[in-house]
């Protein structure tokens, strides 16, 4: 199942499925590994039917094989301001740059077809081709929280960019 406006050269972005569950390390974002019983468990409490939800999760799948190699989480706050964050399979050595092609058709979907007044993302600031796609989509950084983020040997800082929507923008009097 592929959504045509959440697909890329490499990856594509899908509603969870039932079988997600036996792959649960590679999208399930929890401090231990999840197991299939903890991943069914977040499944089965989506929202439904979808307009009374205020948290999404979608799977980021490879385009070749289908493989679920992250997910994307979506939290629907006050004001039609949405945040975005990533949770990528942890053996991936390319993550960063998988992390960059789902952000860039994740936040034209957000921004521009459902018209969210902002879209923010909350990345760390080690994953470099995520921030440059995230500048290239005209993201803004608005946050920088010093060492705030757990990384093995230390921390390093998290980095809060918005993605406003022009169409929300209002002349100065």
């Amino acid at each position: 199942m592929r959504v045509v406006y959440l697909t890329g050269d490499r990856i594509h972005i899908r509603p969870p499925l039932e079988a997600d569950k036996e792959c649960a390390i590679a999208w399930f974002n929890s401090l231990i590994p999840a197991n299939e019983v903890r991943a069914a468990q977040s499944l089965e409490n989506q929202v439904y039917p979808y307009w009374e939800a205020t948290e999404f999760t979608f799977i980021i799948a490879r385009v070749a094989d289908d493989a679920v190699i992250g997910s994307v989480h979506l939290s629907i706050g006050d004001w039609r301001v949405v945040n975005v964050r990533f949770h990528m399979a942890p053996m991936l050595p390319d993550a960063d740059e998988l992390r960059a092609d789902a952000l860039r058709l994740i936040i034209p979907w957000l921004r521009d077809e459902f018209e969210f007044m902002a879209v923010r993302l909350a990345l760390p600031d080690t994953q470099t081709a995520t921030i440059a796609a995230a500048e290239k989509l005209d993201m803004v950084l608005s946050v920088r929280l010093r060492e705030f983020v757990p990384v093995p040997g230390g921390r390093v800082d998290e980095l809060i960019y918005e993605a406003l929507n022009s169409r929300w923008e209002v002349p100065h009097a």
